[in-house]
């Protein structure tokens, strides 16, 4: 299988170079291709499987939209193929129709997906996450300037429905983006690591073997105490900046 890491250089906020690491430990009997921010991605002439997007400054979200803009329609065959996505934080945000960001600049998005997003500084928004994707609990953390607000009709393709915290803004309980293969969440990294049931049910799709990541016990072990942590209500929600 071919794995692409797109804007490696620069998409590694919030722990998603835990993301990086990890990736490459699980598909280390596979190629893993690492493009940086201003490479050409392989999607467009390779045939690939996997690919992931986590979480960056603006300044670089704004220049991979303009990097990717051109491959639109490429990434719209890919979706619809059944190619695996797994993007984190902010990464998500360009997908949608389009960013207005807090000095007013609104910049077009790749049109993949059905939703906006606004960005103001402030208050920044903090919470954990405990939410519920197919009867399998899921876990997280948000820290963000931004929401996002889905078109009429758009969530019925939402990832997962979230019990406490916010989902994609403050007002719904639904977050993130699931359409076929792709599986989109504002949650910061490392979502997977967080996550490793959700993280052996996704490999377990993918068309050829993979390795679980070392220590996956113990990443059992601390996904079960979270869980049992965020359910007892014991945790303050900080919804704001302090």
């Amino acid at each position: 299988m071919l794995i692409e890491i797109l804007a490696y250089d620069v998409a590694t906020l919030y722990g998603e170079n835990g993301h990086q690491l990890m990736l490459k430990e699980c598909f280390k009997d596979h190629t893993v291709m690492m493009t940086s921010l201003v490479s050409e991605p392989a999607f467009v002439k390779e045939s690939v499987d996997f690919i992931y997007l986590g979480t960056m400054t603006e300044k670089y979200q704004q220049i991979l939209l303009s990097q990717l803009r051109p491959y639109t329609q490429r990434l719209k065959e890919l979706l619809e193929e059944g190619v695996f996505f797994l993007v984190c934080g902010n990464g998500l945000d360009i997908f949608g129709e389009w960013i207005e960001y807090d000095d007013g600049l609104r910049v077009e998005g790749l049109h993949l997906f059905d939703f906006t997003t606004t960005q103001k500084y402030r208050p920044r928004l903090n919470c954990f996450v405990l939410g519920e994707y197919q009867g399998l609990k899921l876990v997280g953390h948000k820290s963000q300037f931004t929401q996002s607000y889905y078109k009429e009709g758009a969530e019925q393709f939402s990832f997962f429905d979230v019990s406490n915290g916010f989902g994609l803004n403050v007002n719904t309980k639904k977050e993130g983006i699931h359409y076929k293969n792709f599986y989109g969440t504002n949650c910061i990294g490392p979502f997977l690591l967080l996550n490793p049931l959700f993280l052996k049910a996704l490999l377990e799709q993918l068309p050829q073997p993979t390795s679980l990541p070392k220590g996956y016990d113990a990443l059992l072990k601390a996904y079960h105490q979270r869980v049992i942590e965020f359910e007892s209500g014991e945790f303050k929600q900080i919804m704001g900046e302090l």
